[in-house]
């Protein structure tokens, strides 16, 4: 976690709103950038709860993947931002890539990939760097859309709002692990976009999402204390149960 008092905050004005006028922000809320002594930058996102959950736990399901991604960060609370559920999230500095000629075909592959074990319902968002295609905005994965209220309901601290969020979190475990079931990297549309072969896909793809089951279950309940420092314990179980769950999944794979 990044103590929050340790950055300066901006409001975070979105590039591509100078190019396209009709531009609309994503369902993060309002961004900031944070900027830290060393004037290294941070996306902030702070207005949703699952944001912060979400962007911290596939960044760190990425890294352990060997994935191309930013790094994020839970923050402290800061009256900078609007709730106290916030992630920090590394800026990179990206550019398009050429779809007709995709230089790192592996990595694009592995977004298809993590996109698919975190069950992301927006679009990838894809973009280059020098030697990598990363992917970016896990907002709205794990089907984590109720946990605005899952909070409300444990901060009343009454044992019928407790059950109440239990059984929330149980129903959105069940709705992620059907997801998973869902899952195959034999994606002829997604291999077509970007000129792959379908075959060699699929074979790099299944290798790719075997790295899953080199996690253990040690690594697994670091993330789960970091996110402790600012979710419930139920919540950071969850995220727990969800990476156990594609473990499962990869292993009826084979």
């Amino acid at each position: 976690m990044i103590d929050s008092t340790t950055l300066t905050y901006a409001t975070f004005d979105d590039p591509r709103k100078k190019r396209n006028p009709d531009f609309k922000t994503g369902q993060s809320g309002e961004l900031l950038i944070g900027t830290d002594a060393n004037g290294k930058k941070y996306i902030i996102k702070h207005c949703y709860p699952h944001n912060a959950a979400n962007e911290f736990v596939a960044s760190w399901l990425a890294k352990k993947l060997d994935i191309p991604a930013p790094d994020a960060f839970l923050l402290s609370s800061s009256n900078a931002f609007q709730t106290r559920y916030a992630v920090a999230i590394e800026f990179l500095d990206l550019n398009p890539f050429d779809k007709e000629a995709v230089s790192h075909p592996d990595d694009l592959i592995a977004q298809f990939v993590l996109a698919s074990l975190i069950a992301q319902e927006d679009r990838i968002q894809l973009k280059a760097t020098d030697n990598h295609i990363v992917s970016f905005d896990f907002s709205e994965s794990f089907c984590t859309s109720k946990l605005d209220l899952i909070l409300r309901l444990m901060r009343q601290h009454t044992p019928f709002a407790q059950d109440c969020a239990v059984s929330i979190l149980r129903q959105q475990l069940a709705a992620f692990q059907e997801s998973l079931a869902r899952v195959k990297f034999n994606h002829p549309a997604f291999a077509q976009e970007y000129n792959l072969d379908c075959e060699e896909m699929c074979k790099t793809a299944t290798a790719i999402s075997k790295r899953v089951l080199r996690i253990t279950e040690n690594e697994i309940r670091i993330m789960s204390e970091e996110l402790e420092k600012l979710f419930p314990t139920e919540v950071s179980v969850y995220y727990e149960e969800c990476i156990f769950a594609m473990q499962e999944h990869i292993k009826s794979l084979q």
